[in-house]
């Protein structure tokens, strides 16, 4: 079952985030220094023009998002959100827990966390779907505001899957 990630975007850190390592995709030999042998071949057949859009998330309060990382699979759909709507989609290939890349790429926050639970986006294309329109299809509250990592249930994941033809035919 595929699964759809929200990843809101739209924090300071979250924006310069994106711009830093999704519109400008990491370099695999950066990458390189710090994943495993198996990781950096993996990477090397999903991205053969050696770029690679990373994303992470930290920890989170008592380990919530890790919980939430843990869930994700090679085939979830990401959708990245901001300023009052869902502005880009992506194929998650990939996840690693890598603290020291993290930092590497982001540093930490001002708690000291860095966003070590991480992930790589392939299929990334812009989007423009309003809140009102998006809590629609989920069958949220008209006024909800995607405001924490979440990864949908497979019902709601469906519903947006369908109503917005998310679906990969590269990466299941």
């Amino acid at each position: 079952m595929t699964l759809v990630v929200l990843q809101p975007a739209g924090s300071s850190e979250g924006s310069a985030h994106f711009n830093d390592t999704i519109e400008r995709p990491v370099r695999l030999s950066l990458l390189a220094e710090f994943l495993t042998p198996a990781e950096v071949t993996a990477l090397e057949d999903l991205y053969p023009d050696r770029e690679v859009p990373t994303w992470g998330v930290t920890p989170g309060e008592k380990g919530v998002n890790r919980k939430k990382w843990d869930r994700i699979r090679r085939g979830n759909r990401a959708l990245f959100s901001k300023s009052g709507g869902v502005f880009a989609s992506g194929v998650i290939t990939m996840k690693t827990h890598n603290a020291s890349l993290a930092r590497e790429l982001w540093k930490t926050n001002k708690r000291g966390d860095t966003w070590e639970y991480m992930y790589f986006i392939d299929e990334l294309k812009p989007m423009t779907i309003m809140y009102g329109d998006f809590n629609h299809i989920v069958g949220y509250e008209p006024n909800n505001v995607i405001q924490g990592f979440t990864v949908l249930n497979a019902e709601r994941s469906e519903r947006v899957l369908e109503a917005l033809d998310l679906w990969s035919e590269i990466h299941s």
